[in-house]
């Protein structure tokens, strides 16, 4: 009786096990042959997911997938990939890999809404994209003229609206879809705390709870932790002696500029002489800056520090995109830079050019 009902367990397992979600792809795609790799991306590299054998152009591949995301399909030895958006779906390629832009994809509903979103942009985007050209090639020839930059940035600012706006009406067509939070995740750095906010509780709970809805969900979070109005966060690096060094040892006695840049950072060293000259200035008045490097480098990184005349703090955990208080502050492009008065709030982000002097006289003179 005993192994009657072991064996009856097993089975039933055996039946639970494949009647869970899974994704099948079925391929015909010409001018292919060797493996068909599913790919996804992870940070800032590829990994692979499963593979296939492809015979005659033909291929099929099963699995299961965590989530619906944008997947990429290599095909063949030639190594050419398509994108597809998708989950556990049963999808059909057809086309010819010399043709990707006419392959059919076929089965995966969030495919359908992604293309449709491609599709509608696409007219914008190759503008712009003749814009950038012409911008290029007058700047190479030295024929550039202030007013013709300004003509040719006025018309790609212009298109590049027409982008957001499409997107924005996408978006709010397209709520219960995970691509709707894919979109919404590519932008939402540029939108502000509230209609960021208002987009992401318009979304069904099955988008929140997705991987782009996480993703949104912790944005909103930083961009209220560093609003301004807000306390600093206080964090600890080493300085170039491996001395630690913590923002709160600064505070409370004058401004506080706490500065992210980097000695490869073409725009940081722009930047620096404003920096430099905004120091000089209201240094003995009660200014300070806080530098944070986001180099790997100690050597360059020193090396700019004394070739810009950067007299003032730096500190540095040498990782690069990884610096620990940059993902505090949610830093995504350097330079970057968080004007902290003395009672430890933020009051200023982002003061460029003449913008910190500025604020500096406006506050100190």
């Amino acid at each position: 009786m005993k192994n009657i009902v072991v064996v009856f367990l097993a089975a039933l397992f055996a039946v639970s096990c494949s009647t869970e979600p899974q994704f099948k792809i079925t391929g015909n795609v010409e001018g292919t042959e060797g493996l068909a790799i599913l790919k996804k991306r992870d940070g800032r590299q590829l990994v692979d997911l499963d593979t296939a054998q492809i015979e005659n152009n033909q291929f099929v591949m099963t699995g299961k997938l965590d989530a619906e995301n944008i997947y990429y399909l290599e095909l063949g030895d030639k190594k050419k990939a398509i994108q597809l958006f998708m989950g556990n779906d049963k999808v059909t390629i057809n086309g010819n890999i010399e043709k990707r832009d006419e392959i059919t994809i076929t089965g995966s509903p969030s495919n359908d809404i992604w293309t449709a979103q491609k599709d509608g942009t696409k007219g914008f985007k190759d503008e712009q994209q003749k814009i950038y050209k012409e911008f290029r090639e007058l700047s190479s020839k030295g024929e550039m003229t202030p007013e013709k930059q300004d003509e040719l940035r006025g018309k790609y600012d212009e298109l590049g609206k027409k982008v957001e706006e499409f997107n924005n009406t996408f978006i709010a067509k397209n709520k219960t879809s995970v691509v709707a939070a894919w979109l919404t995740s590519q932008q939402m750095y540029n939108m502000d705390a509230d209609k960021l906010e208002e987009l992401f509780n318009s979304f069904s709970e099955p988008v929140k709870a997705s991987e782009f809805g996480k993703k949104i969900a912790e944005n909103l979070e930083m961009i209220k932790k560093t609003a301004i109005g807000q306390p600093f966060i206080d964090f600890a690096m080493a300085d170039k002696d491996g001395k630690e060094l913590k923002v709160s040892d600064f505070t409370g006695k004058g401004y506080l500029l706490i500065d992210f840049w980097a000695s490869w950072c073409g725009p940081c060293r722009g930047e620096n002489p404003n920096l430099v000259k905004a120091y000089a200035k209201y240094h003995d008045k009660g200014f300070e800056i806080f530098g944070v490097s986001f180099d790997q480098n100690k050597e360059k990184w020193l090396e700019a520090v004394e070739a810009d005349n950067m007299t003032w703090i730096h500190v540095s955990d040498l990782k690069g995109w990884g610096c620990a208080a940059g993902k505090l502050y949610g830093v995504r492009g350097i330079p970057s830079n968080v004007l902290v008065d003395k009672d430890g709030k933020m009051i200023a982000k982002n003061l460029r050019g003449n913008a910190l002097e500025e604020k500096l006289a406006e506050l100190l003179d």
